[in-house]
């Protein structure tokens, strides 16, 4: 079931396991969309389940969720197989050779190691135009 009308500009889906990332990028996603709703997962597998009833404008996962349902690869996977059309940032510790057999437009690796989490807003930004 999708949802019938929109009530906010944007609708993000992020998804982390970490709760001190949740509430630092939750924060940060919220100052820089004021106008949009930010719907928090903590696996794929609930993520997979809002993707079911709500349509998104963009998707921001973690890769490596210890938390049982599901990492940030099975969540993109499932995207694909369903045809859907969101930008999809997957940020990891994890080196992107990892993640270099994916050739996709709609994808975007973001280091979370290195990179700044004013990047990861200008990231979404440029994505969201």
């Amino acid at each position: 079931m999708r949802s019938i009308g929109r009530i906010y500009e944007k609708e993000h889906l992020f998804c982390e396991d970490d709760p001190d990332l949740q509430d630092q990028t939750a924060e940060l996603l919220e100052e820089a969309f004021p106008e949009s709703l930010v719907i928090l997962c903590e696996n794929g597998l609930d993520a997979i389940d809002q993707l079911r009833c709500m349509d998104f404008d963009i998707i921001l996962s973690d890769f490596d969720m210890k938390t049982q349902g599901g990492d940030g690869l099975s969540l993109f996977e499932y995207t694909e197989k369903q045809g859907l059309s969101i930008p999809f940032i997957l940020y990891s510790g994890h080196s992107v050779l990892e993640f270099s057999h994916i050739k996709n437009n709609r994808f975007h690796f973001v280091d979370k190691l290195t990179t700044d989490p004013n990047q990861i807003k200008n990231i979404l930004k440029d994505l969201l135009q």
